[in-house]
């Protein structure tokens, strides 16, 4: 495996654990509507970041 390729799969690795960390919260939270719309918002807002902070890092990886 490459160095480029390494150093995406981890930075994707603590991307889906965060996610899906996230992602467990939102569902142990069902019974509260309240508290389930707000994980889902957090959710999409992190979701977005992660989505932009890893196109960034793969931009950074590939000009360095």
């Amino acid at each position: 495996m490459t160095r480029w390729a390494r150093e995406i799969e981890n930075d994707l690795r603590w991307r889906e654990a965060e996610l899906a960390s996230l992602k467990a919260h939102a569902i142990s939270t069902r019974s509260n509507d309240v508290a389930h719309k707000a994980a889902l918002r957090a959710i999409w807002a992190m979701l977005y970041a992660h989505y932009e902070g890893f196109t960034k890092f793969c931009w950074e990886l590939a000009l360095d």
